[in-house]
């Protein structure tokens, strides 16, 4: 995933 994820996926991140 990108470094600087969005805002909505910036939850997503997390878990992974």
């Amino acid at each position: 995933y990108p470094d600087h994820p969005t805002k909505q996926q910036k939850r997503d991140v997390k878990e992974l």
